[in-house]
């Protein structure tokens, strides 16, 4: 079989993006391409192919991010009103992060719905850090005066920290609602025991 062979440095920069896309869309991490599995696939679908190193991966991401935000910043100027959701939660390496999506109509009255924040949250989850957090990635974004409402679940600390003035109406997730509704009517989860 005829060995693949990089024809130019334009199909070598597909590629790299490419790689960087299959980082950010599929979740994977920055050496995903250095393990021992892949890096064999790779020999052989495209032997003359050397995957960019993980610390370049991280800085093309990081340069898409920062013009993922100039893009939306200034989308968001000719936006007058904007409805919030947000929430917290904890991932499976117990790293709490913060997510807030914006939702608002454009100038043809089509609904647009945007990620705004996508952070990992540190500190306690007290609702003055939340709030704090909160106004902050708002505060970046120039979009304080422009929110109307924000939707949250049921949880404390998010609750007060939403309820305070500032940030329009507070509405409780519907769904969020529902499925606790129907979890406790049903008796479908013990509560789990706490592990020490």
């Amino acid at each position: 079989r005829k060995k693949a062979k990089l024809a130019s440095t334009k199909y070598k920069r597909q590629l790299d993006n490419a790689a960087i896309e299959a980082v950010f869309l599929d979740g994977r991490s920055f050496n995903d391409f250095e393990k021992k599995g892949m890096a064999k696939f790779l020999k052989l679908a495209i032997p003359d192919y050397r995957v960019p190193h993980r610390k370049t991966i991280r800085r093309r991401i990081e340069m898409l991010y920062k013009d993922y935000r100039k893009e939306l910043k200034k989308q968001l100027i000719h936006v007058s009103d904007i409805a919030l959701s947000c929430d917290v939660w904890k991932s499976s390496t117990r790293s709490y992060y913060f997510c807030i999506t914006g939702h608002f109509y454009n100038d043809q009255h089509q609904l647009q719905s945007c990620l705004l924040s996508f952070r990992r949250f540190l500190g306690s989850h007290t609702s003055l850090c939340l709030r704090r957090f909160l106004l902050n990635e708002l505060n970046k974004l120039g979009i304080q005066e422009k929110i109307t409402s924000i939707t949250t679940d049921n949880g404390k600390d998010v609750r007060i920290a939403a309820s305070n003035l500032g940030f329009g109406t507070r509405f409780s997730c519907l769904c969020h609602d529902l499925n606790l509704t129907v979890q406790n009517g049903l008796w479908l989860h013990n509560k789990p025991k706490t592990i020490r």
